[in-house]
């Protein structure tokens, strides 16, 4: 039940970055943005928590969530929506994805105050 508590934030914080970074755009397609969020949430949990966090500090790893949510955010923006990297298109990617960063940061404190305890 932890782990899928973990995963439905992590789902809403990534679709809601996607949202902030790309909401300004006439049509948005809510299905494809769906999708990119599950796969970044999966992708990010199991490279993230599962890997990475017993042994990284969460700085590092947030960091590290900042650059791969600007990744996808960028990737999205461009390849879905075929937009330009202009300076403002690229400032709200960059909200996005420290909207991303700042509550994966509070997932890694959640992870291992609850689920990293119990295993170690």
């Amino acid at each position: 039940m932890i782990h899928f508590r973990i995963l439905v934030a992590k789902f809403v914080t990534i679709y809601v970055g996607l949202l902030i970074a790309l909401t300004w755009v006439v049509r948005l397609n809510w299905t494809a943005l769906g999708v990119i969020s599950l796969i970044f949430t999966v992708v990010g949990y199991v490279i993230g928590e599962w890997w990475a966090l017993p042994h990284l500090h969460n700085l590092t790893l947030s960091l590290a969530d900042f650059l791969f949510a600007l990744l996808v955010i960028g990737w999205t923006g461009n390849w879905l929506y075929q937009m330009e990297w202009s300076l403002i298109n690229f400032s709200f990617f960059l909200a996005g994805a420290a909207f991303v960063a700042l509550v994966e940061w509070g997932v890694h404190v959640y992870y291992r105050k609850k689920v990293l305890k119990r295993v170690f």
